[in-house]
């Protein structure tokens, strides 16, 4: 028996890459504004995946005439399973321990994808990558080991088929070809409209729905295998590439600088505005591919093989799975997000347990022995040892997925019931927010129901339209229940989707990352022949963050009372630095509950919002309803309602809360009763 090395030659420089893209993800999750466009690291990751995976199946062809498929995924297998079981068993702990109901019940589900490997697939049915709620998913960076496995699984089929029954020639074009197939796919999705599926569509069964891709637009391009694989054979296409070096040294220097040029670009400026990966992908790819391809160059090509960063490439891996939980769960336990000097000691942390779980997990069982013939005499070991694992993961996860997430851990507490009923009504949703037909998500164009929710019934004089994103949306139930009998509201809502005039705001822009979607409703509402159809117009949303944007609102506003219609600006709703729910889950009493919502609150932050808001409303003498005043007084306020959270998150309510905090909207007087100037 003898100690297993790496089937390939080791290459420093590819650790050093390694340490790049890590170090990108981690700066850009732990909110380093600088790293904005971090999140590239994971397609440096890809190529170099891509590059790697595919010398190693290609070697082992040429030099042995066969492939091991055996040997090929248990060394997968042992590279990637148990550092990541570790990961999930701890996550599982700290779940159990921080998590309320709802948070636990969605961790269960997504426990259970993450040891399948799709939890890519679930993260795709759900929000974006992008979004707030992020902060509350400690397994979310598994979505990219999702796309790898997913990509191990059939790449080695793909390789074999071509580099041992084909000519020379037919591995490289056919991965080029699958590429530009990949990349097509990403052009032809990227405007979220494509007759191609649709065309495809008929020949598949039809529980295998492209419909869905096409509905979910920018989620399915970041989410899914075929949009990433381009990214892979961009690597792929390196091991036969990397055999045509130059032999002038500057110019491999040169191809080098604008490599790293080019990743640097992409980590600095990108934004999580655009749209990817399509076109934008390519620039860090292909400043991965250059820099694999120059990485031995003598002088530059140093940055990348010193030994910092050759030691955090080592480990990158076991970094990656560590830091976003660790992320999560401290904010979580802290109730707010970490900011300043506190994002400096946890990377200090990552790096720690990133040390222990490679050195105690990771690498020793990556490199077991093997025998002459390389098989590892512990094979049968590593797969009973992971089995055990598997069903001390899947049988509790399955649990948590369908029991409610162990409800039963708050028996006794008084919280217990305000929490399961907060939970069942985050479970009436769809009833009282017209959610899919009215508020379609990503799919307005295709999905929204024009004669239900913005075809009147009723003359302009007794019709009212509630226009925004999903924070107007949740506030539906309230406002409807608030207007007279006589009276009807419509409703177009799109998530993310801010009411301001087309071409005024970002969130109304074409080609911005998930905002398709929002300017299509902000280019189909905002016309005469829409708005004459009511007397007046709500305008609601999530405007905390850097969404509030006078100057646009003000454009809104005055084009809307050309039109000879009445807006009614809402102003913001709470600011919390932690869902509701969670902050208030260990209370051992009622009051105590009460007290301790008002102190998740930032109010300052709160009333300079209500305040600017307000000047907006009286600077264009248009009604203004402070949403802050309906719930709180000088001193208090309120967001627990008897038995019930009014807030089902940070900043969306639930219909009790919809309810008690329109309670005052008086349309009819045009002077709302919290009218008044925001203090």
């Amino acid at each position: 028996m003898k100690q297993a090395t790496p089937p390939s030659v080791h290459r420093p420089d590819i650790d050093g890459l390694r340490a790049i893209a890590v170090l990108s993800v981690l700066l850009f999750h732990f909110d380093f504004t600088l790293f904005k466009g971090g999140f590239v690291g994971v397609d440096i990751f890809f190529v170099i995946s891509g590059f790697l995976i595919t010398r190693l199946i290609r070697k082992e062809i040429l030099t042995t005439g066969t492939f091991r498929f055996g040997n090929f995924y248990l060394r997968r297998s042992r590279r990637l399973f148990p550092a990541l079981f570790v990961t999930l068993l701890v996550s599982t702990v700290c779940a159990i321990w921080l998590f309320p109901p709802t948070h636990l019940q969605r961790f269960g589900g997504t426990l259970i994808h993450a040891m399948a490997s799709v939890s890519n697939f679930f993260f795709w049915s759900e929000a974006g990558y992008f979004d707030v709620a992020s902060r509350t998913k400690p397994l979310l960076h598994t979505w990219s080991l999702g796309i790898e496995e997913q990509f191990y699984l059939i790449w080695p089929l793909l390789l074999v088929l071509v580099v041992k029954k084909g000519k020379r020639y037919v591995a490289p074009i056919a991965i080029i070809l699958l590429g530009a197939a990949s990349f097509y796919l990403n052009i032809r999705l990227g405007d979220g409209q494509s007759q191609l599926l649709t065309k495809l569509q008929v020949h598949l069964p039809t529980w295998f729905s492209l419909e869905s891709w096409l509905s979910q637009g920018e989620s399915s391009l970041f989410f899914l295998l075929p949009f990433r694989v381009f990214e892979f054979t961009i690597g792929a296409a390196l091991v036969w590439v990397g055999s045509f070096q130059f032999k002038q040294r500057l110019l491999n220097e040169a191809l080098f600088a604008l490599g790293l040029g080019l990743v640097l670009y992409s980590v600095f400026t990108f934004s999580d505005t655009m749209i990817f990966p399509s076109f934008n992908g390519l620039v860090p790819c292909f400043g991965a591919a250059l820099l694999i391809f120059s990485g031995q160059t003598k002088f530059l090509g140093a940055v990348v093989r010193n030994k910092p960063f050759v030691w955090i490439g080592g480990i990158s891996y076991s970094l990656y799975l560590v830091h976003w939980p660790l992320i999560v769960f401290v904010e979580y336990y802290q109730l707010s997000l970490i900011d300043g000097s506190q994002r400096y000691w946890m990377l200090g942390v990552a790096f720690i347990l990133a040390y222990i779980l490679h050195r105690s997990v990771e690498k020793p069982l990556r490199y077991a022995k093997v025998d002459s013939t390389g098989q590892s005499g512990s094979s049968e070991s590593f797969a009973l040892g992971m089995f055990f694992v598997t069903l001390l993961l899947v049988i509790p996860a399955s649990n948590m997925w369908q029991g409610e997430g162990w409800l039963w851990r708050y028996t006794g507490s008084p919280m217990a019931k305000i929490i399961e009923n907060t939970g069942q009504e985050i479970g009436r949703r769809h009833q009282g927010y017209r959610d899919i037909s009215c508020w379609p998500g990503d799919d307005f164009k295709d999905n929204f129901g024009h004669k239900k929710c913005i075809d009147p019934t009723t003359p302009p004089e007794r019709s009212v339209l509630l226009i925004g994103d999903s924070v107007s949306a949740y506030s539906y139930f309230g406002i409807r229940k608030a207007l007279p009998d006589n009276i009807e509201l419509y409703q177009a809502t799109g998530s993310g989707c801010k009411p301001y005039w087309p071409k005024t705001h970002v969130s109304t822009l074409r080609y911005q990352k998930g905002r398709e979607n929002c300017a299509y409703i902000a280019d189909f509402m905002f016309t005469k022949e829409i708005m004459s159809r009511y007397k007046w117009v709500i305008l609601e949303a999530a405007w905390e963050r850097d969404s509030f944007d006078p100057p646009a609102l003000e454009i809104t506003i005055k084009k809307l009372l050309d039109f000879g219609v009445l807006p009614i600006l809402v102003g913001p709703t709470s600011i919390l630095d932690t869902d509701l729910a969670v902050g208030l889950q260990s209370d051992t009493n009622l009051r105590a509950a009460r007290l301790h919502a008002n102190e998740l609150i930032n109010k300052p932050k709160w009333a300079q919002l209500d305040t600017d808001m307000q000047k907006v409303a009286n600077k264009l003498q248009v009604p203004y309803f402070s949403l802050r005043k309906s719930l709180c007084d000088d001193l208090f306020c309120k967001f627990v309602l008897d038995d019930v959270l009014l807030m089902m998150d940070r900043h969306h309510f639930t219909q009790s809360g919809a309810t008690y905090a329109f309670r005052n909207f008086d349309i009819n007087s045009f002077k709302l009763t919290t009218n008044e100037p925001a203090q």
